[in-house]
C-alpha cells in the first residue's frame, strides 16, 4: 500500500498526547468490527451465489439442456465437476503402484501428487477407461459456468447493495 492509498489521519497528527492514541485505537477497532463484519457478510453471500448457482444447474438439468441463452445475453452452461479423492483405508503407497501398473509410473515419484491424480483419473474416465475405485472415491457435482458475463455487466451500473435470497411458498426470491 502506498502512502495515497492509506486513510487520511491528519486529524491524528498530534501523537504526542494520549486522546491522539485515544482516538487512533478506536479508530483501529473499529476499522477491526467493520472488517469482519464484511468477512461474515461476503461468506454469506458466497453461500447465496453458489446455493442460486446450483438451482440453475438444476434447473437446466431438468429441462434436459446444456446451456440456454437468455434475452438479457447472458448465457448459463450447467458444467459437471468431477473431483476424485483417495479413499481414507487406502494409501499413497497402493496409489502410486496402481499408477505405475497401468503405465503411469512418469507421473508419480513416491507420492501421487492432486492435481496429478485429478488430471489423470479425469482423463481415464473421460475415455472410459479403468479407475482404481477401490483406491478412490469420485464425486461429481453440476457446476455453472456463465457465458457472455463480461459483456452483460460492461451495461450494469457497479454497486454493492445487500441483497438476501429468501424461499417464499416454495419461490426463490433475491431481495
Amino acid at each position: 500500500m502506498d502512502k495515497t492509498d492509506k486513510p487520511d489521519l491528519s486529524a491524528f497528527e498530534d501523537t504526542s498526547n494520549t486522546k491522539a492514541i485515544e482516538d487512533m485505537a478506536q479508530w483501529a477497532a473499529l476499522e477491526e468490527r467493520t472488517l469482519e463484519l464484511m468477512k461474515k457478510e461476503h461468506a454469506r453471500r458466497k453461500d447465496d451465489l453458489d446455493y442460486i448457482r446450483e438451482q440453475i444447474a438444476q434447473l437446466l438439468k431438468s429441462r434436459g439442456l446444456k446451456s440456454l441463452k437468455l434475452d438479457s445475453g447472458l448465457s448459463p452452461c450447467r458444467t459437471t465437476a468431477t473431483k476424485f479423492f483417495l479413499k481414507p483405508e487406502a494409501d499413497q503407497a497402493a496409489l502410486c503402484q496402481w499408477f505405475k501398473s497401468h503405465g503411469l509410473g512418469a507421473s508419480v515419484k513416491q507420492s501421487v501428487n492432486f492435481q496429478t491424480m485429478q488430471s489423470v483419473l479425469s482423463e481415464r474416465k473421460e475415455r472410459g477407461e479403468t479407475l482404481p475405485k477401490e483406491l478412490v472415491e469420485l464425486t461429481e457435482r453440476d457446476s455453472l459456468r456463465m457465458g457472455n458475463k463480461s459483456k452483460f455487466l460492461a451495461g450494469q451500473p457497479v454497486e454493492f447493495k445487500a441483497t438476501e435470497i429468501k424461499i417464499q411458498n416454495g419461490k426463490i426470491l433475491i431481495v
